[in-house]
């Protein structure tokens, strides 16, 4: 299965039991949401239980949640062969949502 937007892309990766849905741009104040039906061959007895838990990993770039912001770095170390740039990356990650069947 793969279905595709303008905003998303979704596709069902068979040998890994995942699930791959990618947002290209996503706004300030806004939501998105998916709704997925994953049907199983019935002759497939024990589908339910190797199906076992569903674990979703996610990370926004350039997006804080804490509000947490860096206003003075000082690199206390510097080597001739490095180049520092004022720049920093906020990188929002999942940490661990498992949600298990019933």
């Amino acid at each position: 299965m793969h279905t595709s937007s303008d905003l998303f892309s979704a596709q069902y990766i068979p040998n890994e039991n995942k699930l791959l849905w990618t947002i290209k741009k996503f706004k300030g104040e806004s939501e998105c949401s998916i709704r997925s039906k994953i049907t199983l061959s019935p002759s497939y007895e024990y589908a339910r239980r190797d199906f076992g838990p569903i674990s979703i990993l996610f990370e926004i770039p350039m997006f804080n949640l804490s509000k947490l912001r860096i206003k003075y770095l000082r690199i206390l170390e510097t080597y001739k062969s490095s180049n520092t740039h004022r720049w920093v990356r906020y990188i929002t990650q999942s940490s661990s949502y498992v949600y298990r069947l019933n």
